[in-house]
């Protein structure tokens, strides 16, 4: 009889593990699937307004402008958080300084191999109102640049990409 119950006992705990990691799975795979639906959420199209002026065509050597400019077409303030620039794109420029100034910048790697250049700014823009932001720079490399910028509000999660290109002779 002692045979049994030591079985009786390892059936049970092997059954409670089991239905421990069960519960475990499903928790992990509903926190999962909320946070997938969390992020799509964050739709930036429904808050700012983005308009990328670049150049077309540029020579070597020469300076160089960009704006972007983000309008808040919602009823509250946001935050313009950060614009990433692919670095394919940046590969021929170098940047000097951004009106408004940027607080920090910083390098990362993105999805699908492109690195980005990150510049922070934390300004506020208010319902209605819009945010030029100028990129100054020089030509550095002559070929043709392309690559996305990215324009992140609030967070970094909720950004607006813009496809740019640029021709350097």
């Amino acid at each position: 009889m002692d045979q049994n119950s030591g079985g009786d006992k390892t059936l049970k705990w092997f059954g409670i593990g089991c239905g421990t990691a069960l519960v475990l799975a499903f928790c992990c795979f509903a926190m999962m699937v909320g946070a997938i639906i969390w992020l799509a959420s964050l739709t930036p199209d429904e808050k700012v307004q983005v308009n990328v002026n670049t150049p077309i065509n540029l020579e070597q050597g020469r300076a160089f402008e960009m704006t972007i400019t983000v309008t808040n077409i919602s009823d509250q303030p946001i935050e313009l958080d950060s614009i990433d620039i692919s670095d394919s794109y940046l590969s021929g420029f170098i940047i000097r300084s951004a009106t408004p100034r940027y607080n920090s910048v910083d390098q990362f790697d993105g999805v699908g191999g492109d690195s980005y250049q990150t510049y922070y700014f934390g300004t506020m823009i208010p319902p209605g109102e819009s945010l030029p932001v100028t990129f100054s720079g020089e030509t550095v490399l002559s070929g043709d640049f392309s690559g996305n910028i990215d324009v992140c509000i609030d967070s970094i999660f909720t950004c607006t990409t813009n496809f740019v290109r640029t021709i350097i002779e």
